[in-house]
């Protein structure tokens, strides 16, 4: 079974000549609605054999019910004729022909709107109807045409608008174009060149996501042996049609921050190696994860990748804002900045190699012993986290300080000793031991890699270097209440969230009294910006860290570019 769709538009049909249209527009003037152009315009000021242009709602309603011998001494149906003549060439057979009108009458009410030859309401089809029924009559095509017509009733949104128009076409795709019995394994014709750059899409997208065997009849112009222009039809198969639009959709995919879908739909596409190795990083990058043979290196904890890690990530929270993403940009602003204390705090006390401690090696506890410690050794900062070297490491913190103190006591005794020459070291390391904040729980020298010990540590060690931002505070903070976190409350309970709880967030959570107004006026992208992003990136900045710049909306445009 095959099915032919056409597209109408306004110079589908066409005047040979202009002798009738003055006494037969005067003669149907009882009909005709005010105000409208009665004019019959040459195509070409040079030839005028080219024929005349009327405004094809008018042109239908003087035309409407002439006789046959007029249709055929009078009209011309240029597009049609190339496409007929296909059609009879290639013994194509059909067994429905659609034919897409348009009427506007709905949302084009007022005289106003309908003043002026340009008003879309005068470049409508559906008058012109019984004009297409005589044509496919009289060119025998086998069939009696069915009519589809596309009549919006929106305001403001008539079939030049793409998205409408688009759920326009598919809702009558579904409704008035099949039939019962009907099956998707039949063959479609669609020659969609008339009408509307938005009808054209539309009719494309929905062809495609309804049929299978998909073929597209177009017309081409061309100048002939003579040097004249003519045209000339030519079948376009769906793949070559699937391909430019995948590639359409990929573009905006990959605009739209989304280069894994956009990978996904190139899968299938030659001739996109080099943009599907680009997006391949990218889906790394969205990931936080660098290649497979940067991975083995196992440089994961080095300063140098974790603030750029950081610096990617603080890019990606702006793209997960922008699109109203808030689960994923909470929680991976988090991270953010769980990492930045550690790496800030690590790469501050590796500029110290090495420094010196008093052990008591003796029971005698007057006898101690300046032992040299190198920092590598102490605090490392690996997959548990920062902290002390642990005692399961060969050669390990615990190991050579229990063979340094070379006393016999018990596990539980050497434990506690363990704990307070943990604390002479991090005092040696200038960790506050006796701040407040750290002080209420009493101070444990094992969880110095708690965000709050990591905190208080960072501003100990820079000093005035260093100033935070309300977040990094927040999350810093010894006791805030764990419903307040919605970071913790995304992660544990899978409670949702809304705009003005991201931006509380971010702001440090601050008090109920807090006027949140200003900040829900400017919305989580710009609070975030001015928030948190430039305070975060600044203190990089000041504390010397390894900076890299991160602009990952130019990257994603300049990939999308590049696909062809």
């Amino acid at each position: 079974m095959n099915i032919w769709i056409v597209t109408t538009g306004n110079s589908d049909v066409i005047l040979k000549h202009d002798k009738n249209w003055g006494k037969l527009h005067t003669k149907a003037d009882d009909k005709l609605e005010r105000p409208h152009s009665p004019k019959a315009i040459p195509i070409s000021s040079k030839d005028r054999e080219e024929g005349y242009t009327v405004s094809s709602r008018v042109l239908g309603i003087v035309y409407g019910d002439q006789a046959e011998d007029l249709y055929l001494s009078d009209l011309k149906f240029p597009l049609l004729d190339t496409y007929d003549s296909y059609i009879k060439e290639h013994n194509i057979e059909l067994d429905r022909i659609i034919v897409i009108l348009t009427d506007q009458s709905k949302i084009f009410v007022t005289e106003e709107q309908r003043l002026g030859d340009q008003s879309p309401y005068w470049q409508d089809t559906c008058t012109l109807r019984p004009l297409f029924e005589w044509y496919f009559k009289h060119k025998e095509f086998g069939c009696i045409p069915d009519f589809l017509c596309l009549s919006p009733d929106k305001s403001n949104l008539g079939i030049d608008h793409w998205e409408a128009t688009l759920t326009l076409i598919e809702k009558q795709f579904q409704t008035e174009l099949f039939r019962p019995g009907d099956n998707t394994e039949k063959t479609v014709y669609v020659s969609h060149q008339a009408g509307t750059p938005a009808i054209s899409s539309a009719v494309q997208f929905a062809a495609l996501g309804n049929f299978k065997d998909v073929n597209f009849l177009v017309s081409n112009k061309c100048f002939n042996q003579d040097c004249k222009l003519e045209s000339t039809a030519e079948l376009i198969e769906s793949s070559k049609y699937r391909r430019g639009l995948q590639i359409q959709q990929a573009k905006q995919l990959i605009e739209s921050s989304l280069p894994g879908a956009a990978l996904k739909l190139l899968e299938d596409i030659s001739g996109v190696e080099e943009t599907s190795k680009s997006l391949r990083s990218m889906v790394n990058f969205f990931n936080i994860r660098k290649e497979e043979k940067a991975l083995k290196d196992g440089n994961e904890f080095d300063i140098e990748p974790a603030i750029h890690r950081i610096i990617d990530a603080l890019e990606l929270v702006t793209l997960f804002f922008d699109n109203k993403n808030y689960i994923q940009g909470i929680t991976l602003l988090a991270s953010a900045h769980e990492t930045f204390l550690k790496a800030a705090i690590i790469d501050e006390l590796y500029k110290k190699s090495t420094f010196t401690i008093l052990i008591n090696t003796s029971n005698i506890k007057q006898i101690k012993t300046e032992v040299e410690l190198k920092t590598t050794e102490v605090v490392i900062w690996s997959k548990a986290g920062l902290g002390f070297v642990s005692s399961k490491e060969k050669n390990s913190l615990d190991y050579r300080l229990k063979e340094l103190i070379g006393i016999e006591i018990s596990q539980k005794e050497f434990q506690k000793k363990l704990n307070e020459i943990k604390g002479n070291i991090l005092n040696e390391l200038l960790f506050p031991i006796n701040d407040e904040e750290i002080c209420k729980s009493g101070f444990n020298p094992n969880k110095i890699g708690s965000n709050t010990y990591m905190f208080k540590w960072l501003e100990a060690l820079k000093k005035n270097k260093f100033s935070s931002w309300k977040l990094l505070k927040f999350i810093g903070k010894y006791a805030r209440e764990y419903e307040a976190d919605r970071r913790n409350q995304l992660m544990h309970n899978l409670v949702g969230t809304n705009e003005a709880e991201v931006i509380r967030y971010l702001l440090g959570n601050p008090e109920d009294e807090f006027d949140l107004k200003p900040y829900v006026e400017k919305g989580v992208l710009t609070t975030y910006e001015e928030e948190v992003k430039q305070p975060f990136l600044a203190q990089i900045k000041s504390l010397e860290l390894p900076f890299k710049e991160s602009n990952l909306s130019q990257e994603l445009h300049k990939i999308a570019n590049e696909l062809r």
